[in-house]
């Protein structure tokens, strides 16, 4: 079944035959069963029978394992600087499990060249090519939206841009137009700076239209932008680093089912 990838029966069968041997809450049985589910990714099974390891005294060896099975669970959520921490005690020196994930956070990041000499030349290949691609801040994009459209523009959804710039720019127009017609009727007035004026505008349609229109719109093309760069950014991890997440993931599978065996 593990063979097979179906790691949740594994685990049914596991837990049955060690009920059999009278094994059912060791250090080992605990981390094995929770090897199993993290590999089929039912991490918060997995996360919650690991929490249980702490009530019993463990070897060196089984902190160890343990730590690998919470790094993994961290990796394969994504959270890489978390899987770096949980396993980075444990790791010797120049491990290719490490240095690979130091380097697949570096390249998210952006924060810095890590050495990649020692991966496979296909995957070498593959992070060259993502060196000399630039990855779009999402937060950038999102700041610069206070001008609808432009944060939209850097994150490259140029259709969007053009959408929100133009619906608000129109309700921009709408909210001086309120500011400019006399409340008393339908005409509008030059603007005068006198308190005669200013008492006939019609604050309560400009507000109107501000809080309800421009702002909506203004925070939907700031959102949309930020999105359209995180887009941007998983398309771009997705075919480039693919083949360095595969690698790692291989690492991984291959050292915990070392532990179960």
């Amino acid at each position: 079944m593990l063979e097979d990838n179906d790691y949740y029966r594994a685990c049914g069968e596991y837990k049955r035959y060690k009920f059999e041997e009278g094994i059912t809450d060791t250090a080992g049985y605990l981390i094995s069963t929770a090897s199993m589910y993290a590999l089929g990714h039912y991490n918060e099974i997995s996360l919650s029978i690991l929490d249980k390891v702490f009530s019993y005294e463990s070897s060196e060896r089984q902190l160890r394992d343990e730590a690998l099975v919470r790094s993994y669970i961290a990796f394969s959520e994504g959270s890489f600087s978390e899987a770096i921490f949980e396993y980075e005690d444990f790791a010797v020196e120049e491990e290719n499990l490490l240095s690979s994930l130091m380097l697949i956070r570096s390249l998210v990041l952006k924060d810095g060249e890590f050495p990649f000499d020692f991966l496979p030349d296909s995957i070498k290949k593959s992070i060259s090519l993502y060196n000399r691609i630039d990855i779009k801040n999402p937060l950038l994009a999102y700041s610069l939206s206070a001008v609808p459209g432009l944060g939209e523009i850097y994150a490259g959804d140029y259709i969007a841009a053009l959408r929100d710039g133009l619906i608000t720019g129109a309700v921009t127009a709408l909210g001086i137009m309120a500011l400019l017609k006399n409340k008393d009727d339908f005409s509008f007035d030059k603007i005068e700076f006198t308190s005669s004026y200013l008492k006939t505008r019609d604050y309560v349609l400009a507000y109107v239209i501000y809080t309800s229109l421009i702002v909506r719109f203004q925070n939907g093309s700031k959102v949309n932008a930020e999105a359209a760069a995180e887009k941007h950014n998983n398309e771009i991890y997705a075919k480039y680093l693919t083949p360095l997440h595969s690698y790692i993931d291989s690492i991984y599978r291959d050292r915990i089912i070392q532990i179960i065996k």
